[in-house]
């Protein structure tokens, strides 16, 4: 036999096959509790079914609604009661069929004092989808739960609770408290005046325009937050997180993260590992530990800390102090206006316009500073076993490279403290004065 006589066979087999599960489908011999998703249009036409109840409300009342298998959608309204609305959709052959089947399935409001329930009541038939339509006061306490199913709330002014363990949430104009915990779905937020707590395994993380706190968890997605007033917390692991506009401190806890930063104002605290850090106009100090990770930091209005492995750690335009902790990495810092100090395992270090004193230890790398200050320095540079240069003539270094080399030009007030092994110390003039000389 030929491989494309097997080949035949198998699409024969599998033919055959299609056509047995299409027949028990039309026939309803499937067992109990068996779902071949994709072919219920076999069982006949599609037929919607609802139906609907009122319950009164009063103030301080919580909406709890237990929606297991159903889609949940929240309204508002003014008026004081809660309308509830349950859609129903079946296929069969018939329509008084499927209504026989679909009556099975009940909706219940159960009102207790301080709260009011919903939820159906009786067996799902097979095949069966459903979802809840809930309008209820605005400033009603709401708590969603269900089992497998989205959830879209929208408008409520009080606090506001899902809990899911399959489906989508969605939450848009809120005035209160929210918190989602979801298992395995997507999070998508929007107008949020309350604290936001949120909590996700599998799926994406994006919210906007929250007045208050962000506090979040993601296993395994990607999290984004824009303009959000309060602080921020983000746990999170595999995927990218972005923060923009965040108007307190920020807390990032990540592992295989590629993690973005910009215009945030108040403290900045980022871990991360086997990823990349990018943080850019940030207002007040950055703290950053990201081993195998590539760090860029840009417009930093105060100091930056950083413990770094492996990958490039660059710097550029920080007003503060800057204190660096790398091994197996390459530090370059640019326009740094306050005290430099880093420390560095076979680390090469490029330094330039410096602003202030300067301390730099590392081994087996170069050691580069260019354009140091103007109105004169003083330079403390030691190469063990290397060699130490300038193309400074004020400071009259041997044309023979020694291993150690001290001086000083102008007023020597900035001092540069700069110590190596094995490798070559570069103290080099401002590419203006370069072109001054050879003019």
């Amino acid at each position: 036999m030929t491989r494309r006589d097997v080949v035949v066979l198998v699409l024969i087999l599998l033919l055959g096959a299609g056509i047995t599960v299409a027949h028990k489908v039309r026939q309803g011999c499937l067992p109990p509790g068996v779902h071949v998703e994709g072919l219920e249009f076999l069982s006949g036409p599609l037929h919607t079914l609802s139906e609907s109840a009122d319950a009164a409300w009063s103030e301080g009342d919580q909406v709890v609604v237990e929606a297991g298998r159903s889609d949940v959608q929240v309204l508002t309204w003014t008026e004081k009661k809660v309308h509830v609305e349950l859609k129903k959709q079946l296929h069969g052959e018939k329509e008084e069929e499927a209504a026989r089947q679909a009556s099975d399935m009940k909706l219940s409001l159960d009102p207790s004092p301080g709260s009011l329930q919903v939820r159906a009541t009786g067996t799902r038939p097979t095949g069966l989808s459903s979802e809840f339509t809930i309008t209820v006061p605005e400033q009603s306490r709401l708590q969603v739960i269900t089992d497998n199913g989205s959830v879209v709330v929208h408008g409520s002014k009080s606090d506001v609770v899902v809990k899911t363990a399959h489906g989508d949430v969605e939450a848009t104009d809120l005035g209160g408290r929210l918190e989602v915990i979801n298992d395995d779905g997507s999070i998508n937020l929007h107008r949020v005046k309350g604290p936001v707590i949120l909590r996700t395994a599998h799926g994406d993380v994006e919210a906007s325009d929250l007045a208050g706190t962000a506090d979040v968890t993601c296993d395994d997605g990607d999290v984004t937050l824009s303009r959000v007033a309060g602080a921020v917390k983000v746990t999170h692991a595999h995927g990218d997180v972005g923060i923009t506009q965040a108007g307190g401190e920020v807390h990032l806890s990540c592992s295989n993260s590629d993690v973005t930063a910009s215009d945030i104002h108040g403290n900045l605290e980022i871990v991360d590992e086997h990823g990349s850090v990018r943080v850019e106009r940030a207002g007040a100090d950055l703290k950053i530990t990201a081993p195998h990770c590539e760090v860029w930091v840009e417009n930093l209005a105060g100091s930056l800390t950083g413990t770094v492995e492996s990958d490039p750690f660059t710097a550029v335009r920080v007003r503060g102090a800057v204190k660096v902790v790398a091994s197996a990495s390459s530090v370059s810092l640019t326009d740094v206006q306050g005290v430099i100090e880093v420390s560095g395992t076979h680390t090469p270090v490029q330094i330039t316009r410096p602003g202030a004193d300067v301390e730099v230890s590392t081994t087996n790398q170069e050691i580069s500073l260019a354009s140091p200050a103007g109105r004169g320095f003083r330079v403390d540079a030691r190469a063990e076993e290397g060699e130490v240069e300038s193309d400074i003539d004020e400071l009259h270094v041997p044309e023979d490279r020694p291993a150690h080399f001290a001086g000083s030009t102008g007023d020597g007030r900035i001092r540069y403290r700069l110590n190596t092994s094995h490798a070559t110390i570069s103290i080099l003039r401002s590419e203006s004065d370069s072109a001054e000389k050879d003019r």
